[in-house]
């Protein structure tokens, strides 16, 4: 063997050792929850049902990874920043807990349900954007609420709630946390004012006074 072959020798079983030793090194993503952080309304109490789904999420959303806007048309996939389970069963999960405690009940099935517990009211909502864009965490939804008894829907609202965060992830996901809650309380407050007006068409009428 030359003099030659045995100097590179080593060197390169040295840059081998390196390569190989870097891709055994590769970053471990870190994983992100979304969470239920409505408090529980003083006095509030429901008898009512409420179903929470189907949820429908953007077809870009639908990946492991968090994705935000970097440009006016660009999305920036981040690779080592993930959601801790498919952002459609996360959904369901925060606003199932959130509704039981604005609304003051226990009675939250999410979809798909059973036959034999049938809902009073469906919530079908879709995930349009969840985005950040120049230093707003943004909630972009369509939400429609159905009385599953008349099988129709009684409202149905597109809406945009958006609140300042940093682009970090842990407050990205800490920030669309909170616009659910928004979500979650305009969507009591249309059950509320749906219930009050079917109670009060149901009333009858008062008694005609013939005292005169």
């Amino acid at each position: 063997m030359s003099m030659k072959a045995k100097t590179r020798g080593p060197a390169f079983t040295g840059i081998l050792t390196l390569l190989l030793y870097g891709c055994g090194t590769s970053q471990v993503p870190d994983y992100y929850l979304l969470t239920a952080n409505a408090q529980p309304a003083s006095g509030a109490s429901s008898d009512l049902i409420i179903g929470v789904g189907p949820i429908e999420v953007s077809d870009f959303l639908e990946r492991p990874q968090i994705a935000i806007h970097s440009g006016t048309n660009r999305l920036e996939i981040d690779e080592l920043n993930r959601w801790a389970e498919p952002l459609d069963r996360a959904v369901i999960r925060v606003m199932a807990l959130n509704l039981a405690a604005l609304l003051g009940t226990e009675k939250i099935t999410g979809f798909p349900w059973r036959r034999d517990d049938r809902p009073d009211f469906a919530i079908r909502i879709a995930i349009l954007a969840l985005d950040h864009r120049q230093g707003q965490a943004v909630l972009g939804v369509s939400w429609v609420l159905v009385d599953t008894e008349a099988k129709q829907s009684v409202h149905q609202e597109l809406k945009r709630y958006q609140q300042s965060s940093s682009n970090e992830p842990e407050l990205l996901a800490a920030a669309y946390s909170d616009l659910l809650v928004e979500l979650a309380a305009d969507i009591v407050n249309r059950i509320r004012t749906n219930t009050n007006a079917t109670a009060n068409a149901q009333s009858p009428a008062p008694a005609a006074d013939d005292s005169g």
